[in-house]
């Protein structure tokens, strides 16, 4: 784990916020996987391309973005056929933490950082709240056009209301999160797309023979489990959870 930080300082310490326009393959074929200290928005401006999170891939269009914690291992790459014209904001957490406690930090930013609240990775457009994220980045890079004096404030306040609306999406009690790292878990079974798909038992098996840790999807029926394509939303996964769990079990278990 170790080995993929990236060294590399992207922000002035003065203030470590800092935006770069990037596009895949035109400026490079790919971004290898790594991770760093600082918190990462990657928000696409055109076009389609694949971001990886945690070993998560993720296709990603037009309008997406993508939240990356510290810590988190990421890379960004194409997509077959295709192109991608990208934004990264980046910025150290310390932007936003204040050296003395206070209901920010211990409420919500230093849960968030720690892994103890989990917000969603993705954001599109379709989301109900993501006019309001967009909102909040869109103006920051409208006034880092021109820089006007105190512009440090607005960007910051900016970045204050964008964590408001992720933490109306947060969910806590994940307070052994870090013990994961260092593992490797297949999100819908090992899948290769052919012989494997997605949420398959062959994909489950050979996740078990790798030995990487599951990620499943489902509803309980009458007859046992119905596999699911795509996952429960936020809004019913909390109401839904218990009545999956038994039926979770039993199919790992087969």
């Amino acid at each position: 784990y170790e080995n993929y930080q990236e060294k590399v300082k992207h922000t002035d310490p003065d203030f470590p916020y800092i935006t770069y326009l990037c596009s895949i393959p035109l400026d490079f074929p790919q971004v290898p996987l790594h991770w760093h200290d600082e918190l990462e928005f990657i928000y696409i401006k055109k076009g389609s391309g694949i971001v990886t999170v945690d070993f998560t891939q993720h296709v990603v269009d037009t309008g997406t973005i993508v939240l990356i914690i510290p810590g988190q291992l990421h890379s960004i790459e194409q997509l077959a056929g295709c192109s991608m014209e990208y934004e990264n904001i980046i910025f150290h957490p310390s932007i936003l933490i204040s050296k003395t406690a206070d209901a920010c930090n211990t409420d919500f930013l230093l849960p968030l950082l720690g892994g103890q609240l989990a917000v969603p990775t993705l954001y599109t457009p379709e989301d109900d709240y993501y006019a309001q994220i967009a909102t909040c980045i869109d103006a920051n890079d409208e006034i880092r056009k021109t820089f006007p004096k105190g512009y440090q404030l607005f960007l910051k306040g900016q970045l204050f209301m964008l964590f408001y609306i992720l933490s109306l999406r947060g969910r806590t009690g994940y307070t052994d999160w870090k013990s994961f790292k260092g593992y490797y878990f297949a999100h819908r079974g090992l899948h290769n797309g052919s012989t494997a798909p997605e949420n398959s038992m062959e994909a489950f098996r050979r996740a078990k023979e790798k030995g990487y840790g599951l990620h499943l999807e489902g509803r309980p029926v009458d007859n046992g489990i119905e596999q699911q394509q795509h996952p429960l939303t936020n809004d019913n996964a909390a109401e839904a959870l218990d009545d999956v769990q038994e039926a979770f079990f039993l199919a790992a278990k087969q």
